[in-house]
């Protein structure tokens, strides 16, 4: 099948009104890739463990969909109904070579594209910190401004009054704190200088919802 063909099929049968692949075919394209698929299992514990179809059979009806040959089994050691899979045929393989080979080129691009926005956004960060550390060790003013000493409790913003011994403790001293800073490289400035933290995640930009571990080593 031409990888043309295969994705108008998973465009017009998979997709949802607003373009996305729907929740429930969201797994269709692992068994495409070449996945051994388990969807079905169990859930609860105990007596109270119960059988669950999970989107096994939503799988195997997007495959159907879009005309893919597969083949069901079990591959638990007692049949077990965890077991349960569905994979490509040597059929299902042929139809989707093309298809398959693309959207593995795309994936890793993407990848790289990804992992080369982390880089730049985590160096970025980084001499950000690096900065505002060089500010915050050459003005203990701006240090004893936005954090006073309390060595030994912290009232927090409910009135609650916490000991300040062991560092959980001071990091729910410095959250308190850093509330009156706007900008999150001086914040992760601040974790730095008082914590001495061996990392902490600071969110980057570029409206990428994920977070990057700075290293204490990076910025010391």
């Amino acid at each position: 099948m031409k990888a043309s063909t295969l994705q108008s099929r998973i465009d017009s049968n998979l997709r949802t009104k607003g373009g996305a692949i729907a929740a429930k075919y969201a797994n269709v394209e692992k068994v495409l890739l070449g996945e051994r698929y388990h969807g079905a299992g169990y859930s609860g514990r105990g007596r109270y463990t119960s059988k669950t179809n999970g989107d096994h059979f939503t799988v195997i009806e997007g495959l159907c969909k879009i005309g893919v040959d597969f083949v069901k089994g079990n591959d638990a050691p007692r049949g077990g109904w965890n077991g349960q899979y569905v994979e490509l045929s040597a059929k299902g393989k042929r139809q989707v070579a093309e298809w398959a080979k693309i959207r593995k080129a795309a994936i890793a691009e993407a990848e790289e594209d990804h992992k080369a926005v982390i880089a730049e956004n985590k160096a970025r960060r980084v001499e950000a910190i690096k900065n505002n550390l060089a500010i915050l060790n050459e003005n203990p003013d701006t240090v004893a401004e936005y954090f006073p000493d309390q060595p030994e409790t912290f009232t927090t913003a409910m009135g609650k009054e916490i000991n300040t011994s062991n560092i959980r403790n001071k990091r729910h001293q410095l959250a308190h704190a850093l509330h009156v800073l706007n900008d999150r490289d001086f914040q992760a400035a601040f974790a730095f200088y008082f914590l001495k933290s061996e990392y902490i995640s600071v969110q980057y930009d570029n409206g990428i919802a994920e977070r990057i571990e700075i290293n204490f080593d990076d910025v010391k």
